[in-house]
């Protein structure tokens, strides 16, 4: 499974003071409770701007306020006089104050690099399944149904639509809310719903969806090419960017993995080892005369070691572990 190079890593110390310095906004935290030295100088900043905006009092504004304009009109005159078009002023960028100021305006530029770090870090990974079947919960009580080796990122959420991002294999419930829609990207593929049950997956540059209940559009990102999809259908893209469906689907046998269990009639012996490849993360090989050979059967996928047995067994040899997590068939 292809990583998201745009996340930063949990440990990032940019990551890390970026979700300090949010959850000071949102009140969790106080400022001094960041250990960052950095903010912590910063915070120090601001505090001594503070004191000396509050030492100083301001009388006689009007009086500033003619004098100032006093200056600006002499200065205008003056100008008109020499044909100079500019007066040049010297700024004392040593003064306390300027100091102060320059801290604050640093403050204030970091708040907005923090904010942007956490909006702009890329889709936010909300669930990933390793080696076991995991169900996740959406904010809005749908539920994903995550194969091994699957994951299931955030993009965006608001009042209107939900946005996410599945690598591997998914079964969706989406709770029903017709003022919302929920869309899904897999590889080259959107699903976009308002309220329905799929199943959906990206693997070996193909991206394909299983409708079980409700009513789907599946789109290709690459293209303009769109396809409604019923109950009982499903489409595909393929790695040719092409589109096709909808076709007839078996619900039962395309979701049996989240029971666990594979099944399959009459389907290539290459199409059944690509599924036990990903939902355990291994290789197999197996002689190319082989390939095509048809099988019609089921598995349990609780234990992979006896899975590949079970298999060998029908297939006449037995899968011999050559490398870690890479299989050989060997016929007996």
């Amino acid at each position: 499974m292809t990583e998201n190079t745009d996340i930063l890593p949990e440990n990032s110390p940019d990551r890390v003071l970026a979700q300090a310095h949010s959850r000071m906004l949102e009140g969790a935290v106080s400022a001094g409770e960041i250990q960052d030295p950095l903010y912590r100088l910063l915070k120090t900043s601001k505090e001594e701007f503070d004191r000396l905006e509050s030492s100083v009092t301001i009388t006689g504004k009007d009086r500033v306020w003619e004098q100032l304009q006093s200056e600006i009109n002499v200065t205008s005159e003056t100008n008109e006089r020499t044909g100079r078009n500019a007066r040049i002023l010297p700024f004392d960028t040593g003064s306390l104050w300027f100091k102060a100021a320059a801290a604050v305006l640093l403050l204030v530029v970091s708040s907005l690099i923090t904010v942007m770090l956490i909006r702009e870090s890329g889709p936010e990974l909300l669930a990933s399944a390793d080696t076991s079947v995991r169900v996740v919960e959406l904010t809005d009580g749908s539920l994903v149904t995550l194969r091994p080796n699957s994951s299931i990122y955030e993009i965006s959420l608001s009042e209107n639509k939900q946005l996410y991002r599945l690598d591997g294999e998914a079964l969706f419930s989406v709770s029903r809310n017709t003022s919302r829609e929920f869309s899904v990207l897999a590889g080259r593929g959107e699903v976009t719903v308002l309220g329905t049950r799929f199943n959906l997956y990206e693997r070996d540059d193909r991206t394909r969806v299983d409708l079980i209940e409700g009513s789907v559009r599946f789109a290709n990102t690459e293209s303009s090419e769109e396809v409604v999809l019923e109950p009982g259908q499903a489409a595909e893209i393929t790695d040719a960017l092409t589109l096709s469906g909808p076709f007839t689907s078996n619900a039962d046998e395309i979701t049996e993995w989240t029971q666990n269990r594979l099944t399959f009639r009459n389907r290539a012996l290459n199409d059944i080892l690509n599924e036990l490849e990903f939902h355990y993360g291994i290789r197999i090989d197996v002689p190319s005369s082989l390939e095509n050979e048809l099988l019609g059967g089921s598995v349990m996928l609780d234990n992979r070691e006896q899975t590949l047995r079970d298999l060998g067994t029908v297939l006449g040899g037995s899968f011999i572990e050559t490398d870690s997590g890479e299989y050989e068939f060997r016929v007996n």
